[in-house]
This record gives C-alpha cells, structure tokens and sequence, in this order.
C-alpha cells in the first residue's frame, strides 16, 4: 500500500470515528412530550403539575412523528393493560440508555375523571420515580390512591384540577 492510499484511509476512519461520535448536549434537539389527541389537555396539565414542583419534564405537543431523545411518549392502549405482570391503568417502558425514550401506555377503559391522575403517576415513573406512600408525592404516586386522589391528584400543596374543576 502505497503512502497516499494509506493517507487516505487514516483519513476515512477519522471521518467515521467524527460521524459516529455522541452529537453534544447543547446542539441536540430538545426533548418532547408526544400526547395523542385524546390526552392532550391532560397530559398537559400533568406536566405542568411536575414542573411546578421542580421536575424538568419535556415540553408537550400532539404528534406522531420521529421523536429526539430522552423525549416521552405517552400512547393509548385498549382494554386493560398488563404491566409487570399486573392489570393496570397505564404502564412506564423506560430504559436505563438515557439518551433513548421512553414510552407510557394509558388504558382507554381509565375512568374520565381519572385520566389526569393516571397520565401524572406514569410520568412520575418516567422522570424516575417509584412507588411511594410517603408525603409529598403520595397523592400521585401511591399504587394505593383513593378516588378522591385519583380525581384530584396533588405532589404536596400542588394539585392537578382536570376540566371543570
């Protein structure tokens, strides 16, 4: 192999090694919410809920399309769903590669008044957090909430009121 020959492929392999390096923090696109139609308003609200608390939750917006990184898509499952081996409302796919998405099913069979607080408790899950029975995240995060904390979920002082409230 001749030197130009060899030029040219240290080269090449500099180009892929560029190509094929981590786009920076700063220049990739932001994340999203992706919300179907059904749950915009809220998917909305619920974002809204952890973001007045502290939480750096993605913008929302209603769209299909290809997602950036670390971005959450929430989708709307029929009938019941297993998650974990158990029925549930909605489930949390998440992935300990933090530059993938994560995805949250929602059951369409949750009760109307109970869609708020189902869409806010999976994307508790999707910010990283668990289950819990302790204050101030209880009121959302419990597996264990009442009827009146499912209508009206709150993370401490802060309460999520659904249309009409």
């Amino acid at each position: 192999m001749n030197l130009l020959a060899l030029l040219a492929l240290v080269g090449l392999a500099a180009c892929q090694a560029e190509a094929d390096a981590p786009t920076p923090a700063a220049e990739r696109p932001a994340p999203v919410l992706a919300l179907p139609v059904e749950l915009a308003d809220v998917g909305g609200l619920a974002a809204r809920m952890w973001r007045s608390v502290g939480y750096d939750v993605p913008a929302p917006t209603v769209t299909d399309d290809a997602l950036p990184a670390r971005s959450i898509r929430v989708t709307v499952a029929h009938g019941i769903i297993t998650c974990d081996g158990q029925r549930a409302w909605g489930c949390t796919h998440r992935t300990l590669d933090l530059d993938r998405n994560t995805w949250i099913e929602i059951s369409d069979a949750v009760p109307n008044a109970w869609q708020a607080s189902t869409v806010a408790h999976e994307l508790g899950h999707a910010l990283g957090l668990e289950h819990t029975d302790e204050q101030p995240l209880a009121g959302v995060m419990s597996p264990d909430r009442t009827e009146a904390q499912r209508a009206r979920p709150c993370v401490g002082l802060i309460c999520l009121y659904p249309e009409g409230e």
